[in-house]
């Protein structure tokens, strides 16, 4: 279970941490990196005890978290000073 969880969530993190300008050219890099990471530490948290998962799903969720508390401040201050 926290296997697939950890996988889950280094998804979730990347699909909100992408930036939405990036150059076509780094674009294939970043969409290979953002397929092959989440299934590397699927492999990882497999193989080995479950403190792996546990540390990759505690630090996913608090960066998913983070990301959402800090777009959500930058858009207020964009907002107010347009």
């Amino acid at each position: 279970m926290l296997p697939v969880l950890s996988c889950v969530t280094q998804i979730l993190m990347t699909k909100l941490t992408q930036n939405k300008n990036q150059q076509n050219a780094a674009n294939g890099n970043m969409a290979m990196m953002n397929l092959v990471m989440p299934l590397f530490s699927l492999v990882i948290c497999l193989g080995y005890n479950s403190s792996f998962a546990l540390y990759w799903v505690v630090s996913n969720c608090f960066a998913i978290l983070q990301t959402i508390v800090l777009n959500r401040i930058l858009d207020k201050k964009t907002v107010t000073q347009e």
